[in-house]
């Protein structure tokens, strides 16, 4: 479902690329699909401050990953 998920915001995934891990639950992958490059990020739980935060510093004109969508459910974030 989380592949589903992915493919229904971004399209058809060509390529799927395990990014480092970290020293915690959270697992990031590169992913190519019909409508771009996106960082997938995995987790249990959905950081919701850091998308709250991004998205403030980048209404501040702050270089910051930009978050596409998230779902709690899946735990995805897509950046």
């Amino acid at each position: 479902s989380q592949t589903q998920y992915i493919e229904s915001n971004f399209g058809t995934i060509s390529s799927i690329k395990p990014l480092q891990e970290e020293a915690s639950t959270r697992r990031y992958f590169l992913i190519h699909s019909a409508k771009g490059k996106y960082v997938v990020c995995l987790d249990d739980i959905v950081n919701l401050d850091f998308i709250s935060l991004s998205k403030f510093l980048e209404k501040s004109n702050i270089h910051v990953p930009h978050v596409h969508s998230h779902n709690i459910d899946l735990g995805i974030t897509t950046m």
